[in-house]
Order: structure tokens, then C-alpha cells, then sequence
């Protein structure tokens, strides 16, 4: 059945062009309009979700549904488990409350798309929407408190932030997103850093020097390419890709046991794999992605190259590798020190300036 209606949409679209827009024109006017009309039902004042409808702001993360590995959601969830515990009723919001990821564990509140329509206080609540769903604002402008939380500047609609900047308050995981949405669009943001867990530790009984870690995830052709060049240079080297990981303590003993992360994700809003491999006493050598500078400093905490820079990237990761003992001791101990800095105080520190829910925390 439903092979049918996709195929009939397909016929229409591309038979009568026209009326397919229009008739998709229609549907979008449809859907504000019962959001409109959800949000405006006298009834939601007798409901309670979480906390007293009328004493309390309460926060509701509107987040995609899929089950992928996404650091961007976890955020989410951590965010409403820790603003739960903190006092301030929190959410996370998929399609269907039944939804949940299970890659990681949470205790996150889980509700339907629906039903925070219908229970939301459109002068108290805060809807906070990522950046790739900037497009579903105009659904929500009577809405007063709304954020976009940008994770990743690269999947942020430009032309959309322009239009709703002064609507619209933003959000971002990191100092290089907050200078690029000032810089090259003039929108003030906040920060709030994600603390990085503490599982993430050194174990030096299991560190192979020859081994060289990487996640497979993007750029996989630039790995090939390193793997190839250093490989003839020194045959004794492996590199290990890591893409399906079963869980979050296995990962750190892939860390535990690499001497060298490799990393060649760009553009990054804030990347935690080189953070996590720091902390895990490996030596990061990499492509910043942007948001990576705040942590990775070349030749102190990490050897890095401009993104995309291939030749420059394999001078590097030979550097690293023919480092004698003490050298590559110092950059450990150093890139453990700045990593440590981003702690579980200071997303609480960087959150509550965000929602003030804490008094006397305030800079």
C-alpha cells in the first residue's frame, strides 16, 4: 500500500509538476495550522507534564529519530537527564515516544512529538531544535523561548539562520562554532561544553606502539592514502579501523590500545573521539576539523595538519611515530591535562548559564 502512494507521488511530480507543488504547499499550511490550533486548546492548562504547569519552565530537546551512533543526540539526552536532576524538568522529543536510542545509556525522559504540542506553555516552556531542523521554526512562532542548537555549523542553513537570528536565541558545543556564527553571520551564542566521560582513562599494560587507530567513518580514502605511505616506511605498523563499536567501554580499550589516533573528520563542531583518545593516553594526530583547535595544539597536545591537507597530514603522523619515548611522554602528559579540562563541573558551569537554574552560578 504504501509502495502505491509513493509511486502515485512520484506520477504526480513528475506528470503535473504544478499541482504537485501546490498540493504540498497545502499540506505544509495544514500542519501549522493544527499545530496552531493544539497550542491553543484552554485544556492544556489543567495538564501536568513533569513539574506544575504554572510554577516551572520545563525544556523539550526536539530530536531526530535514528538509532545511528550521533554525538549530537546524546547531547540531547544528557542535557535532559542532567536539567531533570537539576530541578528543571526536561525532555527529549521524538516523533513517537516509544522511540529510544539504546547505543548509550540515559535516563532521559522520553515524549511524542504530539504530546509536548499538547501540553506545552508557549510563554514558559523552551523548545530547543538542532541545527538541522531550523527549517520547522516558521511551526513554531508562537512559541516565545526557542533555541537552535548548532552542533555542527556545517549543516546549518545559512540563509534560515540570517532570517530568524533575531527571533531565535543560539546555542553551540564550542568556542570555534561561537566565533563562526559571530564572525561570519553576526549571531551572538552560548556555549555548553559535553563533559567527556570519565571511562575514558590510560591503561599503558595494553598500549601497542604499533599500533596505529582510527574510527571508519569520514575520509576514508585519506587513511587509504597515509596507510599506504607509511606502510612502506614501516612495515611493522597496523592500522586498526574501528566502525562498529558494541559499546562505550570497548571503545576505550580500542583507545587503550593504540599508540596513535588517527583523525581525518572535517568540518567538526566539537570532535570527541581525538578528546576520548587523548584521555586514553594516545597520541592524536589529525586534521582539527575547526572545532578540534580548541584542544588539539600542534606539537603540545596533538600534531596537526590543515584540513584536507593529505601531504602535511602524513608528516605529521611520521613525526609521531619516530618520537622517541620522552617526547611522545610529554605530548601525552599534556594532552591529558587540557582534556581533563572539559569535566562534568563545567558543562554544569556552561548549562546553567544557558537556563539559570542554579542561583549564584552566574558569571
Amino acid at each position: 500500500m504504501q509502495m502505491k502512494i509513493k509511486n502515485i507521488k512520484r506520477f504526480i511530480k513528475f506528470k503535473y509538476p504544478v499541482l504537485y507543488n501546490t498540493l504540498k504547499h497545502f499540506k505544509k499550511l495544514l500542519l501549522k495550522l493544527t499545530i496552531k490550533i493544539i497550542l491553543n486548546i484552554p485544556i492544556l492548562k489543567r495538564y501536568k507534564l513533569g513539574c506544575n504547569h504554572n510554577k516551572k519552565k520545563r525544556i523539550f530537546y526536539l530530536s531526530p529519530d535514528t538509532n545511528v551512533p550521533t554525538g549530537g543526540i546524546r547531547v540531547f539526552y544528557l542535557h535532559a537527564e542532567t536539567l531533570t536532576k537539576e530541578g528543571t524538568p526536561a525532555f527529549v522529543v521524538h516523533s513517537e515516544g516509544n522511540f529510544r536510542c539504546n547505543w548509550f545509556s540515559s535516563d532521559a525522559v522520553i515524549i511524542s512529538f504530539f504530546r509536548m504540542l499538547w501540553y506545552f506553555n508557549r510563554k514558559k516552556d523552551i523548545l530547543v531544535i538542532p541545527e538541522i531542523f531550523i527549517g520547522y521554526i516558521e511551526l513554531f512562532e508562537d512559541i516565545r523561548n526557542k533555541y537552535i542548537f548548532v552542533q555542527n555549523f556545517g549543516c546549518l542553513d545559512i540563509s534560515l539562520a540570517l532570517r530568524y537570528k533575531d527571533k531565535i536565541r543560539f546555542i553551540t558545543c564550542g568556542q570555534y562554532i561561537t566565533n563562526k556564527l559571530k564572525n561570519d553571520l553576526g549571531i551572538e551564542s552560548k556555549i555548553i561544553y559535553t563533559p567527556v566521560d570519565k571511562i575514558f582513562k590510560t591503561d599503558k599494560k595494553i598500549r601497542n606502539k604499533k599500533r596505529i587507530m582510527y574510527l571508519a567513518r569520514k575520509n576514508f580514502n585519506d587513511v587509504l592514502y597515509l596507510e599506504n605511505k607509511i606502510l612502506q616506511e614501516f612495515p611493522e605498523y597496523k592500522f586498526i579501523g574501528i566502525k562498529n563499536i558494541p559499546s562505550r567501554k570497548d571503545l576505550v580499550k580500542e583507545y587503550q590500545k593504540s599508540n596513535i589516533f588517527l583523525t581525518v573528520s572535517y568540518p567538526e563542531g566539537f570532535p570527541f573521539p581525538p578528546i576520548e583518545a587523548m584521555l586514553c593516553g594516545c597520541l592524536v594526530v589529525g586534521y582539527t576539523g575547526g572545532g578540534g583547535s580548541e584542544f588539539m595544539i600542534d606539537n603540545k597536545t596533538a600534531f596537526i595538519a590543515e584540513d584536507g591537507n593529505i601531504d602535511e597530514l602524513y608528516k605529521k603522523l611520521k613525526k609521531a611515530i619516530t618520537l622517541s619515548d620522552n617526547e611522545s611522554e610529554k605530548i601525552r602528559q599534556n594532552a591529558i591535562k587540557k582534556a581533563k579540562g572539559y569535566d562534568y563541573e563545567k558543562f554544569l558551569f556552561t548549562l546553567n548559564l544557558v537556563y539559570k537554574f542554579r542561583a549564584g552560578n552566574i558569571e
